[in-house]
């Protein structure tokens, strides 16, 4: 039975202070901050297959496993979801790792269904990914959202990148970054990340501007 969760990036919402203006605004103000945004850093996960450059730091999420609906389709071995948000791009990268991922692609969610058209293809390690892209609209604003999808050996990646501006340099840095995982690659840990603290939480009538969500992940059926 099908059973609703909210898939939620760096726990569940985006948020940016910015003045109380209209989004069209938005764009340019976080253009104007690309030139304080810190280094981007090498996310290469434990026990993932891929290594990439981020923005910032993602946020883990694990997903408890369930047997499949019938015995036709494969198994999911692992389910992990990596997000955040940085140089005006949100990312997420859905990892399903499984013994056959070719038959697993096959029985995950068509993106072309939900009205995103092909872009490209992109080549990396051998590995040809698929590019989609779609325009999307919420109470809070209208963003730019591409789509990525592979299959490596031991599993299969959904990469998803959402920016408010409708060509973000920032997307194909990132996607220029990937390639698969080399023996002498070093694991990001939960110790690595330790680091980065994330800074205190103010309430309304202690800050000057206001926050307003630029960018929430909407309830899907799983």
């Amino acid at each position: 039975m099908n059973t609703q969760r909210l898939r939620h990036l760096a726990l569940v919402t985006v948020a940016i202070l910015v003045p109380n203006q209209p989004y069209s605004g938005m764009c340019n103000e976080i253009r104007a901050s690309v030139q304080d945004e810190p280094a981007w850093v090498t996310f290469a996960p434990e026990g993932e297959e891929l290594t990439l450059l981020t923005p910032a730091w993602p946020t883990i999420r694990n997903y408890p496993l369930r047997a499949p609906d019938n015995s036709d389709r494969e198994k999911v071995l692992a389910h992990h979801e990596y997000g955040a948000y940085g140089s005006g791009l949100v990312f997420i990268i859905e990892s399903y790792k499984a013994e056959r991922p070719q038959r697993l692609w096959r029985d995950l969610p068509k993106l072309a269904d939900n009205g995103a058209v092909f872009e490209r293809d992109i080549s990396f390690d051998g590995i040809t990914a698929k590019q989609y892209r779609s325009t999307y609209e919420s109470r809070y604003a209208t963003y730019t959202r591409h789509f990525v999808r592979f299959a490596t050996k031991e599993h299969v990646y959904l990469l998803t990148l959402a920016t408010l501006e409708d060509a973000n340099p920032f997307v194909d840095r990132f996607l220029s970054s990937l390639r698969l995982r080399r023996p002498e690659d070093r694991s990001t840990t939960d110790t690595q990340r330790s680091d980065y603290i994330l800074g205190q939480a103010f309430s309304a009538n202690e800050v000057m501007r206001r926050a307003i969500v630029v960018w929430k992940a909407e309830p899907t059926l799983h």
